[in-house]
C-alpha cells in the first residue's frame, strides 16, 4: 500500500520487477486490507457471500487513528520445524488464500495484491491518483513495465471510480469516527455495525458493485448525519 506521494509515478512511468510466483508476497504479511469492492469480489470468485468469505477468511479491527473498522486478510500461522542453528520454535504467517503457493482467487484478488509492486493513493486535493512502488525487493531485475501496461495486465481501470468514491467516502467516515472516539462502547458498536452491514455486507453478487455500493454509501450517509448531530448536540442521542 502507498502510504506517501514521495516518488510517485505517472501512468507512463516505467519501473521494473520479475514475478517469479515465488509466493513470497503473500506471506509474513498483516497488512492485506481489503475494501468493499475487494470483499465482493473475492467473494464472487468462491461463490460466497460477502459475509460468508469474511467469517472464513477475514478478520476485523478497529483503526487506532481513524477509529472506524478495518477489515484485513486474516492471517494464518503456519509453525515450522526448529534447526540446528536456531533450536526455538517459530512460526510464520500466509494469507489464507494461499493454497500451494497459488492464489485461490487470483483472477479476483484485491487490489492490494494485483498491483503489486506498486501502491497507489487517492489524493483529494488534486483529484488524482497517485503510483509509486511500495519498497519491496522481491522482483529485482525483471523487464520494464509502465504503471498504464500493469493496470491494463490486472485490468485496474486508470481512472478507477469504485476506488475514488471510496477514498472519498473513508475520509469522511474517518472524521466521524475521530470526533465520536469517546463515546461510550454501546453507542459506537451500533455506528460500527451498521457500517459493516451496509458499506461491506449487503451486496447481491448478481448485480453491479458499484451501484449497490453507492446506494449503500447514501443510506449510510443519512446514520452519519444523525450521529452528527447527536454529537453536535442538536439532538439526543
Amino acid at each position: 500500500m502507498l502510504r506517501t506521494a514521495q516518488n510517485k509515478l505517472g501512468l507512463e512511468d516505467s519501473f521494473t520487477f520479475n514475478c517469479r510466483a515465488c509466493g513470497s508476497c503473500c506471506r509474513n504479511r498483516d497488512d492485506i486490507l481489503l475494501s468493499p469492492q475487494d470483499l465482493f469480489r473475492a467473494s464472487q470468485q468462491l461463490g460466497m457471500s460477502p459475509q460468508e468469505f469474511f467469517d472464513k477468511y477475514c478478520e476485523g479491527y478497529i483503526g487506532h487513528s481513524s477509529n472506524i473498522p478495518i477489515i484485513r486478510l486474516r492471517p494464518k500461522e503456519t509453525p515450522y520445524l526448529a534447526t540446528f542453528r536456531d533450536p526455538r520454535k517459530r512460526a510464520t504467517y500466509t494469507c489464507p488464500l494461499l493454497k500451494n503457493d497459488k492464489c485461490i482467487i487470483h483472477a479476483e484478488k484485491p487490489r492490494v495484491c494485483s498491483l503489486f509492486p506498486l501502491g497507489r493513493m487517492y489524493m483529494h486535493n488534486t483529484k488524482e491518483i497517485v503510483y509509486g512502488t511500495n519498497g519491496s525487493t522481491c522482483g529485482k531485475g525483471g523487464p520494464s513495465c509502465t504503471v498504464r501496461e500493469w493496470l491494463a495486465l490486472f485490468k485496474i481501470p486508470e481512472k478507477d471510480e469504485a476506488f475514488i468514491k471510496w477514498s472519498n467516502f473513508i475520509a469522511e467516515f474517518s472524521a466521524l469516527g475521530r470526533k465520536i472516539q469517546n463515546w461510550s462502547e454501546k453507542p459506537k458498536k451500533i455506528i460500527w455495525n451498521a457500517y459493516l452491514s451496509m458499506i461491506y455486507f449487503t451486496y447481491d453478487g448478481a448485480k453491479d458493485f458499484l451501484p449497490q455500493f453507492e446506494k449503500n454509501v447514501s443510506g449510510f450517509k443519512g446514520i452519519m448525519k444523525i450521529v452528527d448531530d447527536c454529537f453536535s448536540g442538536t439532538m439526543d442521542l
